[in-house]
């Protein structure tokens, strides 16, 4: 039996981007939670998902700057 995904389903991009935090791959992270919030958008049922979404792409954002500095000073 085949399984539709729907593409504007905002937990599918922010599950992604919990695996790839996990996996360490900020880039894809970011691009998971940003998509989160662009198909929470005008969706009061995804307030909360949103809020989870923004704190990760903080701590996302957080952990790059971290990263660039590093690279910087080697």
């Amino acid at each position: 039996m085949a399984t539709l995904i729907d593409a504007e389903e905002p937990k599918l991009a922010f599950h992604s981007g919990e695996c790839h935090l996990a996996l360490g791959d900020l880039e894809r992270a970011e691009a998971g939670f940003t998509g989160t919030l662009v198909r929470c958008e005008g969706r009061d049922e995804y307030n909360e998902l949103a809020t989870k979404a923004q704190g990760l792409l903080s701590i996302v954002e957080k952990r790059k700057k971290k990263q660039e500095q590093t690279d910087v000073s080697k």
